[in-house]
């Protein structure tokens, strides 16, 4: 079985779930096209400070806005099964956002609840994997340069690749160098967890799915969140699916994010 999954995907008051949901499965169902395998769908929804949009997933507290087809939402082992009439299922997992001490920002995929911000990164790390998670060093504009490069090299010097994850987002642009820290990792033995990581802001739902990652698994649909960890555990490489953005889609979505927060 391969699991196609979003690894950095945001819902945000500001988004219409309806539009979430079918770009969403649209992507994910297209990446999977042609695998020659059965496959399986799959995000990872982040929530970071104070955001509860995963609690409020699973309490079926999200207005799906007539959302076609219907969504029907199901807890199973960790994660969410949305069962949508007549197109497909997807499982969601949990993950929370942290920023460190140093303002470099990590994902601990797996973890439902919420996680303290300013530790150093590598007692933050330290605090996922203690907590049950799975540490994600994500990529996220500005982050990974100057003095915090530092940081991220000491982490990939402390922590192994069966230890860490780094993470891509769509919001690298397009045909922009690979950073030195993320080359080095990749021929280390990192595995790259790619993620669509949309902004809050209008119009940023048409993102969810558009960039992710493929993984062989033994995936069993009532046990989804063990299915996953125990591949990530076993070592399996992470494939990258979809595309990241132009530089002209991403300077937009920045622009666009700094006028809605005013």
């Amino acid at each position: 079985m391969r699991f196609y999954a979003d690894g950095h995907l945001h819902f945000y008051p500001r988004h219409h779930a309806a539009t979430w949901i079918r770009f969403l499965v649209t992507h994910l169902k297209r990446a999977a096209e042609g695998a020659g395998a059965p496959t399986v769908l799959g995000a990872f929804l982040v929530d970071g400070g104070s955001s509860r949009q995963w609690a409020m997933l699973g309490e079926g507290r999200i207005e799906w806005g007539g959302a076609q087809p219907n969504v029907e939402a199901q807890a199973a082992d960790g994660a969410v099964r949305l069962r949508l009439a007549g197109a497909a299922t997807l499982f969601l997992f949990p993950a929370r956002q942290l920023v460190t001490a140093e303002r470099v920002e990590l994902l601990a995929w797996f973890v439902d609840r919420t996680l303290p911000d300013g530790l150093p990164a590598a007692e933050a790390v330290r605090r996922i994997a203690s907590a049950g998670g799975w540490p994600v060093l994500a990529w996220a504009p500005g982050k990974w340069m100057f003095e915090r490069s530092r940081v991220v090299w000491g982490l990939l010097e402390q922590f192994g690749p069966e230890q860490l994850l780094l993470g891509d987002s769509s919001l690298r642009p397009q045909f922009s160098p690979m950073p030195p820290a993320m080359r080095w990792g990749l021929r280390h033995g990192f595995r790259l967890a790619a993620g669509s990581d949309p902004l809050p802001a209008y119009g940023e739902e048409r993102f969810a799915g558009a960039y992710g990652f493929s993984l062989e698994t033994g995936f069993d649909p009532e046990r989804p969140a063990a299915s996953v960890r125990a591949a990530l555990q076993q070592g399996r490489p992470l494939a990258r699916f979809g595309r990241r953005r132009s530089w002209l889609q991403v300077a937009r979505s920045l622009l666009r994010h700094a006028a809605e927060k005013k």
